[in-house]
């Protein structure tokens, strides 16, 4: 992807692993949320938990406009708001970046004063900020929550917020003088009890 230009991300049709309307467990301890398991993974980290999501030619085929629907139609269904919670598979791969950025930009415009995002992303930091289009970054800064790196079997910790492995870092959105920023808060969290 590097040095390559985002296809028009309203034309883009991708696959979904699967939706849960009602998810409460990847919700970040900030309630239910809409969460969306992108289909297809390049990275294939040995003891995925996900591994399900990695083959690129399964899962349900979608345009970007059928996912906006199926969020908006749900986000607040029974009078309870929702966050939304993107997954994979691998959101940001070349496969579903279009898609992920799509649904990200026209989530934050509609519900960023009500519910917050959440993004998981076997790239880490580094990868995205060297190898990926400037707006990938500018469209990750509105995430409020966004764990990244490859999750290192070997590293495992089930005892770890948000992340599986100890390698994995948490990124927290802040709002500055010159604009959003990601801030690596992975130090500060406290793990389970």
């Amino acid at each position: 992807m590097e040095g390559s230009k985002l296809m028009d991300r309203d034309e883009k049709i991708f696959r979904i692993a699967y939706i849960d309307n009602n998810d409460y467990v990847n919700g970040c301890d900030e309630g239910l949320c809409i969460s969306i398991w992108f289909q297809g993974c390049p990275h294939k980290c040995p003891g995925c938990h996900n591994s399900h999501t990695w083959n690129f030619d399964d899962g349900i085929v979608m345009t970007n406009e059928q996912l906006l629907e199926s969020i908006f139609t749900h986000h607040h269904d029974n009078g309870i708001l929702r966050n939304l919670s993107v997954l994979g598979g691998e959101p940001l791969c070349k496969e579903n970046v279009n898609a992920t950025l799509f649904i990200i930009d026209k989530f934050y415009e509609k519900y960023h004063d009500l519910s917050k995002i959440f993004l998981w992303t076997g790239y880490t930091m580094e990868e995205i900020k060297n190898t990926m289009p400037k707006e990938v970054l500018k469209t990750l800064t509105k995430v409020d929550l966004l764990i990244t790196d490859r999750f290192e079997i070997n590293k495992m910790n089930r005892l770890l917020r948000f992340r599986g492995s100890s390698n994995q870092r948490v990124w927290k959105s802040k709002k500055g003088f010159f604009g959003r920023k990601l801030i690596n808060i992975t130090e500060t969290l406290t793990n389970i009890d």
